[in-house]
């Protein structure tokens, strides 16, 4: 399941060990949305990297410091440090390989 979570979270997030990913939208953003459904379906299948997602409407000034320049974009994160930043999230298949390649599963 993607949670939703407010920027305080956000920061406790980053001084966590483990995998995670958070997805920037927005409430109206019709690709936002799609892509939001693809992080849950992929989120069954990756159950040790906790799936997050936080709406950049309400914080332009965090979006400007970590350059999130459109939206959706995709955060994932490894113990705290940030792997990639992904614009294009391209399919489920996409998202699971990536993920795979993230946590080191080779299914």
């Amino acid at each position: 399941m993607v949670q939703e979570i407010e920027l305080f979270q956000f920061e406790q997030l980053l001084k966590q060990q483990g995998n995670h990913a958070v997805m920037c939208y927005t409430p109206f953003c019709g690709t936002c949305k799609v892509a939001l459904r693809m992080l849950e379906v992929v989120g069954h299948l990756h159950s040790s990297m906790s799936m997050h997602r936080l709406n950049v409407n309400l914080h332009p000034k965090w979006c400007e410091a970590w350059e999130i320049r459109s939206v959706p974009c995709l955060l994932i994160f490894q113990d705290g440090q940030l792997l990639t930043k992904e614009y294009a999230v391209r399919s489920v298949d996409y998202l699971h390989q990536l993920f795979n390649d993230i946590t080191g599963k080779t299914h």
